[in-house]
């Protein structure tokens, strides 16, 4: 009985281990930085974040500053201020503090 219980953990254990070696680099990022011309699923940060050219796919949650230029994002929560340059959302976003605007798209509703 035990060396079934051990044969199926190897095998899950291989399943997990395949899994990883196929999955792409990092997507979610947290804390503060710069971005430029990439593609993530995530970033969670604080303090100042700044991206140029970056895509968020899913979620981009900010507690500080936001600079964005040329910049596309899924959704958008924003505690502190957002700068947007020609930067389109997609989804909904949510801004409380300031919100400075230039040529930005907003697909849903702020």
């Amino acid at each position: 009985m035990k060396a079934k219980w051990v044969h199926w953990i190897t095998i899950l254990m291989m399943i997990a281990f395949t899994l990883t070696l196929f999955a792409g680099p990092p997507v979610v990022a947290l804390g503060s930085g710069n971005y430029g011309a990439e593609v993530v699923e995530a970033i969670q940060g604080s303090g100042l974040v700044k991206l140029n050219g970056t895509t968020v796919t899913e979620h981009l949650s900010v507690t500080g500053s936001l600079i964005t230029k040329n910049a596309s994002i899924g959704s958008l929560d924003v505690l502190g201020e957002a700068n947007l340059t020609d930067t389109s959302i997609r989804h909904r976003s949510i801004v409380m503090g300031y919100l400075q605007a230039h040529q930005a798209k907003f697909e849903e509703a702020l």
